[in-house]
Parts: structure tokens; C-alpha cells; sequence
């Protein structure tokens, strides 16, 4: 009997732990970063598109119809397995999100920009990906698909925001590269872009 209602327990525990870990991570980007008073002194806007696909693939993977939790029976091992890597997925979300805010400080936004006396910021987190922000969201998203059982939006919605990351990685390394030149290839080489060491 215990065995038969496991995946419902092990489904419930992910639900709730993945839930809040996307409410934790959405709080430390949000409200634990400094303000910057300081002007910009560059900015690509079209890094605004990569945030809409960014946000298209959050909506895709959380309103996408749930799984009936009758159906983990069939499977156990298989939903066990995922419950357990979406909890360790939103867990790792929310250090890449906590340790980046906290080296970005004033430098953290939304818009791809430099700002007066920007600094490349290469300490910390900053050692394993370019952009652990953008990390620790695409975790955000696994970890909601494999939580919710959801395998078409996962894989959409993992399309979507990579799509979306692209565009922005792309805009930020730009203004980057010309601020920075020799210091930052130098890095970009050493360190992946997204995914822990993996090219990108």
C-alpha cells in the first residue's frame, strides 16, 4: 500500500518544492539586488525579444494541462526519478540565482547595457557559466516540466527559452566585447555560456 501511494507523495513533494523554488529565486533576482544610480552608457534594446521568448516559455511550462497523478502508477521508478532530479534542478536554480545577484550587485538588469564604470564580472559563479542568471531559470523550467510531468511543454518551453537566451546572450556579449575586448575573449573561452561545463 505504502509502495502504491509513493509517487503521489514523492509527485506532491516535487510540486511544492519546484513551486517554491521559482517563488525563492523570483524574490533574490527581484528584491536582493541593489539599484544602480549610475547612467548607462550603452544599451541594445532588441535583447527585449529574447526576454518576451524568455517569458513565452515560463508561461508555456506552468500553464500547460497537468498530468492526472493517477497515471505516475503505471511507472513508478520513472516518476520517482523525475521528482527527484526536478527538486535537485530548482535547488541548483536558486544557488545560480542567489550567488550571481550577489556578485552582479548594481550591475544586474533586464535590458543588455553597460553602465558608467562597468566592471566584467568574472568571480564567483562567474567561474562555471557567463550567465548563471539565465542558468538558473532554464533549471527553473526543467525542473517545472519534470515536476508536472508535462514532457511536450518541457521540451517546447526549453525551445522557446533557449531561443530566447540566445538573443540576450548574444546582445550582452556584444556590448561586453567592445567594452572589454582581450579581458573578456579571454574568459568567454575559459567558461560556457549557460550550461555548467558544456561549450555553451
Amino acid at each position: 500500500m505504502y509502495f502504491e501511494s509513493l509517487p503521489q507523495l514523492t509527485g506532491t513533494i516535487s510540486a511544492v518544492a519546484v513551486a517554491s523554488a521559482w517563488i525563492v529565486t523570483v524574490v533574490v533576482i527581484f528584491k536582493g539586488r541593489p539599484r544602480s544610480t549610475r547612467p548607462d552608457t550603452a544599451r541594445i534594446p532588441t535583447s527585449w525579444l529574447g526576454l518576451g521568448l524568455q517569458c513565452a516559455a515560463y508561461l508555456t511550462v506552468w500553464l500547460w494541462p497537468r498530468q492526472e497523478f493517477s497515471t505516475r502508477d503505471e511507472r513508478p521508478f520513472l516518476y520517482l526519478s523525475a521528482d527527484v532530479a526536478a527538486i535537485l534542478f530548482g535547488l541548483a536554480a536558486v544557488f545560480f540565482a542567489a550567488f550571481a545577484i550577489k556578485a552582479l550587485g548594481e550591475h544586474f538588469s533586464l535590458a543588455a547595457r553597460l553602465i558608467e564604470g562597468h566592471r566584467l564580472i568574472t568571480a564567483g559563479v562567474y567561474r562555471i557559466v557567463r550567465h548563471p542568471i539565465y542558468t538558473a531559470m532554464l533549471f527553473l523550467v526543467i525542473a517545472a516540466g519534470l515536476a508536472f510531468k508535462t514532457l511536450p511543454s518541457l521540451i517546447l518551453s526549453v525551445i522557446v527559452y533557449l531561443l530566447g537566451t540566445a538573443i540576450r546572450i548574444r546582445s550582452e556579449e556584444k556590448l561586453l566585447s567592445a567594452a572589454f575586448g582581450p579581458e573578456f575573449t579571454a574568459w568567454k573561452k575559459k567558461v560556457p555560456a549557460l550550461i555548467p561545463f558544456f561549450w555553451f
